[in-house]
């Protein structure tokens, strides 16, 4: 058997790796949810404004925002753990496929691009959290009518 291929056994580490992150995040997710209504910053698809930081930061509280930075760091590394899976998944499923292909695909693509975005959003994130001045958010100011 190649060496470079993993074992099952890598693969399960792998995957409870995985699924142990993500369910801490889905975990302490769903406690943001009694601060505010509005969705996590990760969850905007369709982008935020600094009024909507605000404003949910606003909402948080100290508690929340504290909260929410301990989550950035249990977020630091999920895109790593992903890779890690994917690449022993595939590349103990793909045996009889060019291993080369799957590598390239699919852990080189993750790192460069999810985990260095990952790692640049949650820096700015745990930045934001720790300097900037929260105050009572004032909410009419984000009604456009």
């Amino acid at each position: 058997m190649n060496s470079k291929i993993p074992s099952l056994k890598i693969t399960i580490i792998s995957f409870l790796l995985f699924f142990i992150n993500a369910f801490l995040l889905m975990y302490f997710g769903h406690f943001l949810k009694e601060y505010s209504d509005v969705p996590k910053i990760d969850f905007q698809i369709n982008g935020y404004t600094i009024d909507t930081v605000k404003e949910l930061f606003s909402d948080y509280g100290k508690s929340g925002r504290n909260l929410y930075f301990w989550m950035t760091i249990i977020d630091i590394p999920f895109p790593f753990l992903v890779a890690f899976f994917g690449y022993s998944y595939f590349g103990y499923t793909w045996k009889k496929w060019n291993f080369k292909i799957v590598y390239k695909f699919i852990v080189e693509q993750t790192l460069s691009k999810f985990a260095i975005h990952n790692l640049l959003k949650i820096t700015n994130l745990q930045s934001f959290i720790r300097t900037f001045q929260f105050t009572k958010y004032n909410k009419n100011k984000l009604r456009k009518t």
